[in-house]
Parts: structure tokens; sequence; C-alpha cells
């Protein structure tokens, strides 16, 4: 119990963390705009979790500034501020690009770099952000990692067992009937005895997709099952909800070629299925927009593009602040 209160309070304390470094980005792009002082203020007071945040970024802010000031060769901030006088000033801060930029690397991307690090250090496989690998298994079994994934194997003579811990994986399974294979997930468990599956955890959802072959689906929370073919798929939510459809088999783990396919889907649920593939921060800050559908098919590989092409029909822009982070607003 006292794990679920913990992973409960790190889950707020990040989103407290992403709230901050957009609140730096909006108060630095309008300076003197009274409208976003007041909602900013609001936001601020809803929750002591929302202040530790922003005294986290100022405190961040001013070590970057100290650190530009050094760069410059100045000896106070004040004449740093006159060099860099382009970058205007707030109420609330006054930054320099380069420190606020910084910040929010730090501040955003510090807590993922820390859940990496733990998968790198517990896994048997794992992969970094815009990175795929492919893994062969003793028994012939090749594993196609998708970018941020991990992956735990225990095998024994009786049976295959491994663990998806999280990311994505297309599984080839080498045929031997008298030791299955499963894949185990938070939210799943896929049994085959010879068949090609993409495997997917985004968030606290869970997704399986049959290429060929046959396999059986259990759901954890639920305690139902499935049996998938060619063109299959389950999915089942944070809440427990299962879904299920087909789609044409070729189309099944085609990510492994750098496409998104988007059906019908909230322009919030793409971002987090190319967050992986960039790497860096991607911080949608509409949530209006997040939750626009959209169809079509999009290349990972350039994730700045495939978002523009997301959220522009939809009134949105993404900002590119710098090499490691995109804002959508």
């Amino acid at each position: 119990m006292g794990k679920v209160g913990e992973q409960a309070v790190t889950d707020e304390q990040q989103q407290a963390r992403r709230a901050a470094a957009q609140w730096l980005v909006r108060l630095k792009d309008a300076p003197q705009d009274e409208v976003c002082e007041a909602q900013f203020d609001a936001w601020l007071a809803a929750s002591p979790l929302h202040e530790s945040a922003w005294q986290d970024m100022q405190q961040t802010v001013e070590v970057m500034r100290a650190a530009v000031v050094a760069e410059l060769g100045v000896t106070d901030l004040a004449q740093a501020r006159r060099q860099k006088a382009t970058h205007g000033t707030g109420r609330r801060f006054v930054t320099l690009g380069a420190a606020a930029a910084a910040a929010c690397v730090m501040l955003v991307a510090a807590p993922d770099m820390a859940g990496w690090a733990h998968r790198e250090w517990a896994s048997d496989f794992a992969t970094g952000g815009g990175v795929m690998r492919t893994v062969h298994l003793e028994d012939g079994t090749k594993v196609h990692l998708g970018p941020e994934s991990a992956l735990r194997v225990n095998y024994s003579p009786s049976e295959r067992q491994v663990e998806l811990m999280a990311g994505q994986a297309l599984f080839e399974v080498a045929k031997a009937p008298e030791r299955p294979f499963r894949v185990h997930t938070r939210a799943l468990t896929t049994t085959v005895l010879g068949t090609a599956f993409d495997v997917r955890l985004q968030d606290d959802d869970a997704y399986v997709g049959v290429q060929h072959g046959q396999v059986k689906v259990e759901t954890v929370r639920a305690k139902t099952g499935a049996n998938l073919s060619a063109g299959d798929w389950l999915s089942v939510s944070a809440d427990g909800q299962v879904t299920q459809g087909q789609r044409a088999p070729e189309l099944i783990g085609v990510w492994r070629q750098g496409d998104l396919l988007a059906r019908e889907q909230t322009i919030e649920a793409l971002v987090a299925e190319i967050r992986p593939w960039f790497r860096g921060q991607i911080i949608l800050a509409n949530k209006a927009l997040g939750q626009q559908k959209i169809t079509g098919t999009y290349n990972l590989e350039n994730p700045v593009q495939a978002l523009s092409l997301i959220v522009t029909p939809h009134a949105g822009n993404v900002r590119q602040i710098t090499p490691w982070i995109i804002i959508i607003i």
C-alpha cells in the first residue's frame, strides 16, 4: 500500500514540474499580460506542490543565470540584463533565454532520466529516446524494441517468460510448443506458441496487436481473456476498460518503419506515442487542443514535423525551445 501512495505523490510532483515549465514559457512570452498573471496566481495557489515546483524552477533559473553571467564575463546580474535586454523581463522573474531553457530541461527531464536509469538497471535490455534495438533471445525469438523501452527475460526449461517493463516491442516468437512463451505487462499477459505480435505500454494503458499467428490475452485486473488472430488487437485502459478491434495485419507494428497510424485518436494520445521518438521533452500546454481527434499517417523519425502536421489543422502551434524541449500551444 505504501508504494502505491509514494508513486501517486511522484506522479503529482512530475505534473507540477511540467506545469511550472509551461508557466515559465508563458510568462516569458507575455510579461505584461494581466490575464496570464491572474491565471498563474490561481495555479500557484491551487496546491502546495505548485508552489514547491515553482520555487524549484526559480532556484534553478538563478543558478543558470549565474552561469550565463560568468560566460559573459560580467560582474553582476544587472550588467548581464543590460547586455541581454532583448530577452525581456516579467514581474515574476527576469530570465535569460539559455537559463530558461536549461531550467526546463533540468526540472522536466530529470525525473524521466531517473526513471530511465531505473529501467536500465532493472532490465535485461533497454533503449533510450529515439533509439530502436533488435534483440535475439537464446531460443531464437527476435524482439524489436521501440524507443524508451525495457525488457526483462526469465527463461526456464518448461516455459519462456518476459516482462515488458516500459515502451513497445514487436515479438517474433520461435516455435517451441513444449515451452509456452508469455509476455507480461502491468495490465496484460499474452501467451503464444509461435507468432509475431506487437505489445505497447503507454502510461497505464496496454495494447496487443497480432501480425500473424494466434495469441491468448488475459487481463490482469478484470481476469478476462480473449483469443486473437492476425490483424486483431486489444487494449486495456488505466481503469480496466477493454477495447478490441481489427486492422490489416501488415499495419501491425508499422512503427518499426517509422510510421504512426492515427484513426480518430486524440492529439493527446498521439503526442504520448511520439514522445519516445524525441530525445527530449514534449510538453502539451493546451489541454483543449489535446482532446481534438485526428486521422492520418505521420513520420515518427521527424517528431517536430509530425507534431506540426497533427496540431496545425486545429490551430495548434509547435515551438521547439531548444533541441531538447518542444512546447505545443
